[in-house]
């Protein structure tokens, strides 16, 4: 018998007391949709085919391995993995999952994160672990995304979740920075909470990847205190 987990359950739970939305239009989900509706579709963009084995950014020519960022400049985390590129709906459906208590959202980016790559989720983690977001921040918002998404996740692929790492320091709004100033506003920003890694193959879940320098950050935290390897999952990545 396949066992339910109590994630899953309080999922299910959810679904019929809050229906769930499309994050593309926000509107409702029809019974047999699971992420996407048929109508958005054709306007999402999900990330497969040819793409940089370092980062997941669509390639546009057949013979590259890596994007032009990942060549010129070395990473921390071994790889990582999006789920659509960061465009159109997608750009809303970000915004109303961060700063508009979509957090039902989840559900649909963690089926779309296994229907993409779970093959590749499971060979590569052991344990799922949340970018963090500040204290003050997080009491602001009454949420923290990437936890929930985290969390989304570990219950759709039976890897175990936890809150592993800490911003133990106030970081500024990074949309405007370059990739150095990117790497500064970030450096000892993360501490590992006070206990040893165990589970030693960890998969980061944060929500739009940029340039890779908070996953660099966390990675070289993690990897510190005893992590073998990191790689990440994140909603959506820059085109």
């Amino acid at each position: 018998m396949k066992m339910i987990t109590k994630e899953k359950l309080s999922r299910e739970a959810r679904r019929l007391l809050f229906p769930p939305r499309c994050p593309s239009c926000d509107g409702l989900l029809a019974p047999d949709e699971n992420s996407i509706c048929r109508e958005c579709e054709k306007l999402v963009v999900k990330v497969r085919g040819n793409f940089c084995k370092t980062c997941g950014k669509l390639l546009k020519n057949r013979g590259e391995i890596t994007c032009s960022d990942c060549s010129r400049y070395h990473h921390i985390f071994t790889e990582g993995r999006p789920l659509y590129e960061y465009e159109g709906p997608v750009r809303e459906a970000v915004y109303r999952f961060k700063y508009k208590g979509r957090k039902s959202y989840a559900d649909a980016f963690a089926y779309d994160a296994m229907e993409l790559w779970g093959e590749w989720i499971k060979a590569s983690a052991e344990l799922i672990v949340p970018v963090p977001m500040n204290a003050k921040k997080l009491r602001q918002r009454g949420y923290d995304q990437a936890d929930v998404l985290a969390r989304a996740i570990s219950a759709e692929s039976g890897i175990p979740y936890m809150h592993l790492l800490d911003r133990v320091r106030k970081t500024v709004p990074m949309k405007a920075l370059s990739r150095g100033e990117r790497q500064n506003n970030l450096k000892n920003a993360f501490q590992v909470r006070d206990f040893d890694v165990k589970l030693k193959r960890i998969l980061l879940v944060d929500d739009i990847y940029t340039t890779g320098s908070t996953l660099d950050e966390c990675a070289r935290v993690l990897l510190a205190n005893g992590a073998s390897e990191v790689n990440g999952i994140y909603i959506s990545i820059g085109g």
